[in-house]
């Protein structure tokens, strides 16, 4: 039994050890918060530092999801089930937008 214990606490430990935002992603972080901002769009902010992304955050917080993206009602009901289960959930953004914006292109939990 302490071996299973043991083994589930390392495991756990393991996955928050690279946890974090970096470049282009943010990998095995917990969608804190959800903000609903002007005109639909959605800001992101998550358990790694966002201010590692290789983009501009929105409000100099946020991760974006504009309310035009083509994928809008996926990614909005996944970002809502991730944070209302903490679920640990990795997220892409487009850093070479045409205006360097964070804005969530990809996301998926595990």
């Amino acid at each position: 039994m302490k071996k299973i214990i043991f083994g589930t606490s390392l495991l756990l430990t393991c996955a928050q050890t690279f946890a974090g935002c970096f470049a282009d992603r943010c990998e095995n972080v917990i969608v804190e918060k959800v903000h609903i901002l002007e005109g639909g769009t959605v800001g992101i902010e998550t358990s790694g530092s966002e201010a590692g992304l290789g983009c501009d955050l929105l409000q100099d917080k946020y991760i974006y999801l504009p309310k035009t993206s083509s994928n809008y009602d996926q990614l909005y009901s996944l970002i809502v089930a991730s944070h209302a289960s903490e679920n640990i959930v990795d997220l892409f953004v487009d850093e070479e937008h045409d205006d360097e914006m964070c804005e969530l292109i990809v996301m998926s939990a595990k």
